[in-house]
């Protein structure tokens, strides 16, 4: 803890003594607790309900955009990244390219 001579210093210089500046946070950081639907949305164009209706165990159903495509990463429903499409670790995984 500093002597009053260096807390009197901090304060002529016009910065709070060390002791007692405050910690900056975000004010959203207090509701990271909240759950939250995430979802990646690739569109299927062409698609009608005699597809839907017709759809089996093993069913291979081609979505619209390349593989090499960006497609769009939801929160809540509302876009909020860009990513692409790669495998990783043997695992269907998201790389961003874009935040929203």
């Amino acid at each position: 803890m500093g002597n009053s001579a260096e807390l009197a210093m901090d304060a002529a210089e016009g910065q709070a003594p060390a002791t007692e500046r405050p910690v900056a946070a975000s004010p959203i950081s207090q509701f990271g607790w909240l759950p939250i639907e995430v979802a990646l949305e690739s569109p299927l164009l062409n698609f009608k309900v005699r597809d839907l209706l017709s759809l089996r165990v093993g069913t291979v159903v081609q979505a619209s955009s390349p593989m090499a495509g960006s497609i769009p990463l939801l929160a809540n429903g509302k876009r909020v990244a860009s990513a692409h499409l790669e495998v990783s670790s043997n695992q269907l995984a998201a790389r961003l390219t874009e935040l929203t």
